[in-house]
């Protein structure tokens, strides 16, 4: 079972979601305190998580398809609209989506576990870009807006790795954090909120944990029950290690077919 998406558009709260039996997208929107019947999303399939937000006035929707094609789509809060393909593109695991700088921001995952960036400026999608950083990952990506910069994060059993952008298309390193906190084999959800960035994660031990950008190491919160310390560490951030990078090379722009 994957994950959900959610998004906030036109004041409304939408969700989308792969339906276990036959791995069609449904998507629904709570009305008042109730969640409308889930309805499919067109003929759309998969069997990762989809992507949801809202950007130039309506509501981005990507996903990776059973035939590890990457697709999109547009809703203006009454319609969905049809379906298109990124053609060329293959996509291995569940896309990434965020708003930044006056443009929808889409990461997918190709071959080998490489990143690619295309950005929407409300008339058409740009690039591929590939990734500066030269990242392979194995879970998909958490993106969020914090501060002056689009955050892009990347969980694994090595740690969890951080990098910002200005709006460019290229990264800069903003270290890892390898203590066992933030060590998962999943990937994680992203956000900003009372002024600091907020990483969603289950751990190893699989509880589900909560920790503020550069909270020190082993500064994690439950967020059933968030202990005195990990509240105490959380009002007074500081950067995780700082990783360098002397052999950063751009990725090649080529997907996966």
């Amino acid at each position: 079972m994957t994950p959900p998406a959610l998004a906030s558009y036109n004041d409304k709260l939408y969700a989308a979601f792969v339906r276990p039996n036959d791995k069609a997208v449904m998507w629904s929107h709570l009305d008042g305190q109730t969640w409308t019947a889930p309805e499919r999303i067109g003929g759309d399939h998969s069997i990762f998580a989809p992507a949801l937000v809202a950007g130039h006035g309506k509501l981005f929707y990507a996903v990776t398809g059973t035939n590890n094609s990457l697709y999109w789509r547009t809703f203006n809060g009454t319609t969905w609209g049809p379906v298109s393909k990124f053609e060329g593109y293959g996509s291995v695991l569940a896309p990434s989506l965020a708003t930044y700088s006056g443009r929808v921001w889409l990461i997918h995952v190709g071959a080998e576990g490489r990143l690619f960036l295309d950005t929407h400026n409300g008339t058409s999608w740009s690039g591929p870009y590939g990734n500066n950083l030269n990242w392979q990952v194995g879970n998909p990506l958490a993106l969020a807006p914090h501060g002056d910069h689009l955050w892009r994060i990347s969980t694994g059993t090595g740690g969890t790795y951080f990098s910002t952008s200005d709006g460019g298309a290229r990264w800069t390193n903003q270290g890892t954090n390898t203590h066992s906190d933030w060590v998962t084999p999943r990937g994680s959800a992203a956000t900003a909120h009372g002024g600091k960035l907020w990483v969603i994660l289950r751990a190893q031990d699989g509880t589900v944990r909560g920790i503020p950008w550069g909270a020190p190491r082993g500064a994690a919160s439950r967020p059933s029950a968030p202990s005195k310390r990990a509240r105490r560490w959380a009002s007074r951030p500081r950067p995780p290690t700082t990783t360098s990078c002397t052999s950063c090379t751009a990725a090649d722009p080529r997907h996966a077919r």
